[in-house]
């Protein structure tokens, strides 16, 4: 295979024969899982197993680029491994549509693999996956995403802190306006969006301090006020359009 020869140009035959060779277990075909799936198969790795539960949605089409318009409502997993497939013919990839905190996957199931790739959106999930890497010592790559933002730990057993030795923030009840303005990133952000926001321009009840700012900073509060203050004027302004509309000589305007 191309991929392992160029491998072992730079790292040598040594490394290249231990990618090949390697059982790797990535845990999500999303947005991110996509992304590892097909790094792995075209950097020489040759033995790569996925597993999801989700189907593939219309609004995963944007992000999650191994999917088509053809495979909505089909499984991610096999999805994503029959693409990379596509791209090296050759490869052992197999995939599994199911809860990776099933009995199934114990602690023997994780112990055949030589590395494990998270790519979770949730954290009761991701708290699982690490314990079972802890107690196999199975190297685990966890990443994730937040808004624009992406991290990476690489967690090993007994050498790296693990995924529950930094603390996590506590989930936030308050968000910025310009997020859930701007970036909506979460069903919630659009409830709070019309219930605080929407309604309030609808029905006259607009408030400066509608949704909340504690525990945001001087510099969230500040970035609050500035759109709280341009959904003013947007509001005045289709208020003095809905005024216009119904003169006499609004088509002339």
């Amino acid at each position: 295979m191309r991929a392992t020869r160029q491998l072992a140009r730079v790292f040598g035959e040594q490394t290249a024969v231990r990618v090949a060779s390697a059982r790797v277990l990535v845990v999500g075909a999303g947005g991110i899982g996509c992304e590892l799936l097909k790094d792995l198969s075209m950097s020489g790795f040759q033995h790569i197993h996925a597993v999801d539960l989700d189907t593939i949605d219309l609004s995963n089409l944007n992000r999650q680029f191994l999917f088509r318009h053809k495979h909505i409502k089909r499984p991610k997993a096999e999805v994503a491994v029959q693409a990379i497939r596509s791209f090296n013919p050759g490869i052992d990839a197999t995939a599994d549509q199911a809860n990776i905190k099933e009995t199934t996957y114990d602690v023997d199931w994780f112990a055949r693999f030589d590395l494990v790739l998270n790519a979770l959106d949730n954290l009761d999930a991701r708290r699982h996956v690490n314990a079972m890497c802890l107690a196999t010592r199975v190297p685990l790559i966890e990443s994730g995403t937040a808004g624009y933002l992406g991290q990476v730990t690489v967690i090993s057993g007994g050498k790296t802190e693990c995924f529950e030795c930094q603390p996590k923030a506590a989930e936030r009840k308050t968000y910025p306006v310009c997020t859930i303005r701007s970036t909506p990133t979460a069903p919630i952000h659009c409830i709070v969006w019309a219930k605080d926001y929407l309604f309030a321009q609808l029905f006259g009840e607009q408030s400066d301090e509608a949704g909340g700012d504690q525990g945001m900073s001087a510099e969230e509060k500040a970035e609050n006020m500035e759109e709280l203050l341009l959904l003013r004027e947007e509001a005045q302004a289709l208020t003095r359009l809905a005024g216009a509309m119904g003169s006499a000589d609004f088509a002339q305007r």
